[in-house]
C-alpha cells in the first residue's frame, strides 16, 4: 500500500510544481533597446551606462524608467509598447 500513496504523492508534488514554474518566467515578446543595447524577448531589469539614457520599447510590456541603478529610486517615466524616449535622469529600465 506504501508504493501506490507514495507514487501518488509524487505525482501531485510533480503536477502543482508544473504549474507553479510557468508563472514565474514571462518575457516581453519583442526588443527593449537599452543605451544602445538591444535585448531580445527582455524581462527584468536592465542597466544603462550612458546619459541621457536612451530607451526604445518595441516589445508588448510596459517599461519603467528609474533614476537608480538596478531599477531602484524613482521611476521617471512610463514607455507603452511602441515608444521610445531620451531620458536625462535614467539609468536602468524594468519591462514587464
Amino acid at each position: 500500500m506504501r508504493r501506490p500513496a507514495t507514487a501518488c504523492a509524487a505525482l501531485a508534488a510533480a503536477g502543482a510544481l508544473a504549474l507553479a514554474l510557468p508563472a514565474t518566467a514571462f518575457a516581453a515578446d519583442g526588443v527593449l533597446t537599452v543605451g544602445g543595447h538591444r535585448y531580445e524577448n527582455p524581462s527584468g531589469c536592465y542597466n544603462g551606462d550612458l546619459r541621457p539614457l536612451a530607451v526604445s520599447n518595441r516589445t508588448d510590456g510596459l517599461v519603467r524608467v528609474y533614476t537608480r541603478q538596478d531599477c531602484t529610486g524613482q521611476v521617471v517615466a512610463l514607455l507603452a509598447p511602441g515608444s521610445e524616449g531620451l531620458y536625462e535622469f535614467g539609468t536602468s529600465v524594468d519591462v514587464r
